[in-house]
């Protein structure tokens, strides 16, 4: 938009953890050169920057290193000032960071949420807490030693552990209390040596706090959920309810628009974002040629309970899309287990297969490097990756870099304590609970898979679907209308419609 002349001012607010220039990271006068004496240095800077007609990354960051300022705390000052600020959803809706400053203070924002599928997900997050008296004890430890087993941090850290310990479902305000005296102990020591954790560990009170209220005010909103490990109890209040919370803040806005390629289905969504009979909601055509995108099923049962015995038939299937034509593909599977079973057949099938896997609790740098060999590798590559993972949403991928995924199952989320408690309170509110916690979701995991093969108008691509619900109405209504399904009853059918597929588009991905 710059390079098109387009003259504003934009900020892109990034996590303080990450933008710290110091390490370790203490936000504290006494031992950071950056926080010492930081607002007498503050503006004399703004108007050093002022001075740029654009302001890059690059410019703000010669800034902060002329003028020895906290990157984080410049780019919140840089807010009151931009046209423009780029950052993450919790800054609008986490109570514990949202920008007060410029949100709610009567300025005339608009506020644009990409990828708005993520919303409820992630504002549940930031309303719900937990505490684990594992990591209560761990660090509780680690004080007496720093501190002394006399230390007011200690002596508080027992009686808010020794409350967990003898907590009820019935009443978990007894909690209130104590927290919130370890929480006043906590922010008075923060100029002093902290054990390590102490920080996230604050947070986590905060965030507990702050549930507790809400959970007082507005029961039915909240879901307690209560686990013993020894003799540590871990404690989980769950917000059931974010839409409130999301129409509460988006209203505050001069306007808010959601948008994303997987709001399906957009009624239902809508009303999940918070929204309500006067909310406009409209969904666009794909911009890109439908017959560029070869859309296939194959009915085959990926429930828990069969996984094995239809392990090899998936593998066939997932083998005979890669052998449709040379190129990069990626098979989405729903679990790190179910992808190792298939990993295995294929390896049978084929032992030669270029094989690219996705591992567990990969870091930044492992992730760069996965993606950097699928984008650079030469020649055929077939990734394994985890469905609703990394590398399912979010990454560019055109022209050769993708030619075709494969998506084994309909990225149902795993039925457990948290998804259950979401389905009861669906049902309860919204008439289906089964669809709000677990189709919808699962079904957009998919859409956002599939949708890393086409990325301009002349890429082409072929997806295959492997389930059998894909064929049921209910899955059914929630692909999209430019999706030209092909019902494929076994993989010679597969194979024909592939090799007519890139017969005609071919050249294009070459």
């Amino acid at each position: 938009m710059a390079n098109q002349d387009l003259s504003l001012r934009a900020c892109v607010i990034t996590a303080r953890e990450k933008c710290c220039p110091q390490s370790p990271m203490r936000c504290h006068p006494d031992f950071c050169p950056r926080a010492r004496g930081y607002y007498d240095r503050e503006q004399p800077a703004l108007n050093a920057l002022c001075a740029h007609q654009r302001w890059t990354a690059e410019t703000i960051q010669a800034v902060c290193e002329e003028y020895r300022l906290c990157p984080f705390e410049f780019s919140l000052a840089l807010c009151e000032i931009s046209d423009v600020v780029i950052c993450d959803y919790n800054y609008v809706f986490d109570p514990l960071v949202s920008l007060k400053r410029i949100i709610g203070q009567g300025s005339p924002v608009t506020l644009l949420m990409d990828e708005a599928h993520n919303l409820p997900g992630r504002v549940r997050e930031m309303l719900s807490a937990q505490l684990d008296g594992r990591d209560l004890a761990a660090l509780r430890r680690e004080t007496g030693k720093l501190h002394g087993r006399k230390s007011p941090l200690y002596s508080c850290m027992t009686a808010l552990l020794a409350a967990l310990r003898d907590v009820r479902l019935e009443d978990v305000q007894a909690l209130q209390g104590p927290s919130d005296t370890l929480i006043g102990v906590m922010a008075a020591s923060m100029g002093e040596p902290q054990a390590e954790g102490s920080q996230a560990m604050f947070r986590i009170l905060l965030q507990l706090r702050m549930a507790l209220e809400r959970q007082q005010a507005q029961p039915g909103d909240y879901s307690v959920l209560l686990s013993a490990h020894g003799k540590e109890k871990a404690l989980q209040l769950l917000c059931l309810n974010v839409s409130d919370h999301l129409a509460a803040h988006t209203r505050r806005m001069t306007g808010s628009i959601g948008f994303s390629a997987t709001l399906s289905p957009l009624r239902e969504m809508k009303t999940l974002l918070g929204g309500d009979g006067e909310d406009a909601t409209f969904a666009l055509p794909s911009p890109f040629p439908p017959e560029r995108l070869l859309v296939m099923t194959r009915s085959v049962d990926t429930r828990y309970q069969q996984r094995e015995a239809t392990a090899e038939s998936i593998a066939r299937s997932i083998l005979t899309l890669f052998q449709g034509r040379s190129g990069k593909y990626i098979a989405y599977f729903p679990s790190y287990a179910y992808l190792a079973m298939i990993q295995e057949k294929l390896e049978a099938l084929r032992p030669d297969l270029p094989l690219h896997v996705q591992g567990r609790n990969m870091g930044p740098d492992e992730r760069d490097a996965f993606l950097y060999h699928m984008r650079h590798a030469e020649g055929a590559l077939l990734s394994l990756c985890v469905l609703g993972g990394v590398f399912s949403e979010g990454i560019d991928l055109p022209g050769g870099q993708l030619i075709g995924v494969a998506v084994v199952g309909v990225g149902l989320p795993q039925v457990n304590e948290i998804q259950e408690a979401l389905r009861r309170y669906y049902d309860d509110t919204l008439g289906d609970g089964f669809a709000y916690a677990y189709r919808y979701p699962g079904m957009q995991k998919v859409l956002q898979a599939v949708g890393r093969v086409i990325r301009s108008e002349t890429d082409a691509g072929a997806a295959l679907l492997l389930d059998s619900r894909y064929r049921e109405p209910a899955y059914r209504r929630l692909l999209p209308p430019h999706y030209r399904m092909r019902d494929a009853a076994n993989d010679d059918e597969i194979r024909r419609w592939t090799q007519e597929f890139w017969q005609t588009y071919g050249i294009n991905k070459g």
